[in-house]
């Protein structure tokens, strides 16, 4: 079975849960991205906690897990009708990590070329199944389900999805609200696992219709409003980030992470992008320069 995910994070916890089983003994650790190397606290073993699996099989191995990134939910469509060369969306998955310096763009190189091999197996799949892990909320998920559809719309593959839930349990009984895959345990996508929905053909052919539709309009943006996805325009986030820069000087990190509380699924990259036009327009300047060691340490204020 072929298990096809849209976020590398989700990919790693994926491949994970595929190999192990109940009763194996695992760590955690926690992990990021930093430009100038991982912070020596964050290697210290006690920060490293052995635990028992308890998480359901779910058979296979981690060479079943096949991540497609390609962040479909922004930017121009072009080529991507049936699966197409792909080059504007490389560009524009350049635009999205730019920030972030040559470091972050290698491995954008290499999350590429895994993705152009997930496209290739999809297209030879034949008979094997699909299963396809989504966030209904999240529009890059959600883009993601419907180009799979409209990809193997004339092929006898049999494909599921597996809808992430809006709430989770954690281990400590806390309920929590879920703002993506990558925030679930890996050792709760056994469970989820076995409530995945077969796509029957006539609802496959909606999708795949709907990902035409989507691809026609070729709009700057697709967000999920009202529980569809739909084409809007590229300011349709805006109102996140004037709601989270206050008058004083803050942050650019800050005001991103207070946006992204108000938009679940939907990545910083497009964010920043668009607090660059809003510095161009001059309805934001810029009160201090970035310290270098963070894309986002600058100082923000609003322009009254």
């Amino acid at each position: 079975m072929l298990e096809v995910v849209f976020e590398q994070g989700v990919a790693g916890g994926l491949k994970i849960a595929k190999s192990s089983r109940p009763r194996d003994k695992r760590f955690s650790v926690q992990a990021g991205i930093y430009p100038g190397g991982t912070p020596a606290e964050f290697r210290k073993s006690p920060r490293q906690k052995t635990r028992t699996w308890t998480g359901l099989n779910l058979g296979g191995g981690q060479e079943d897990v096949a991540p497609l990134h390609l962040a479909l939910s922004v930017g121009d469509l072009s080529g991507l009708l049936a699966g197409g060369t792909l080059v504007s969306r490389k560009t524009v998955l350049k635009h999205l990590e730019e920030a972030w310096g040559e470091d972050v763009l290698r491995c954008l190189g290499e999350s590429w070329d895994t993705s152009m091999e997930t496209l290739r197996r999809l297209r030879e799949a034949g008979s094997e199944p699909v299963r396809v892990w989504a966030a209904p909320w999240c529009p890059d998920d959600l883009c993601g389900v419907y180009f799979v559809c409209n990809l193997l719309r004339d092929a006898k593959t049999p494909i599921s999805v597996v809808w992430a839930p809006r709430e989770s349990v954690r281990r400590d009984g806390v309920m929590v609200e879920i703002r993506g895959l990558g925030e679930v345990s890996p050792e709760e996508l056994g469970a989820m696992a076995s409530g995945a929905t077969a796509l029957e053909p006539i609802q496959r052919r909606a999708y795949a219709d709907r990902w035409r539709e989507l691809t026609a309009e070729n709009a700057p943006l697709r967000a999920v409003v009202n529980g569809r996805l739909s084409s809007v325009p590229e300011d349709f986030y805006d109102f996140a980030l004037r709601a989270a820069l206050p008058g004083e000087p803050v942050k650019m990190g800050k005001v991103l992470a207070d946006a992204l509380t108000m938009l679940p699924g939907v990545g910083d990259g497009w964010l920043h992008r668009r607090l660059q036009v809003m510095l161009a327009a001059g309805e934001v300047r810029e009160a201090a320069p970035g310290d270098g060691r963070h894309p986002y340490s600058a100082m923000l204020q609003r322009v009254k």
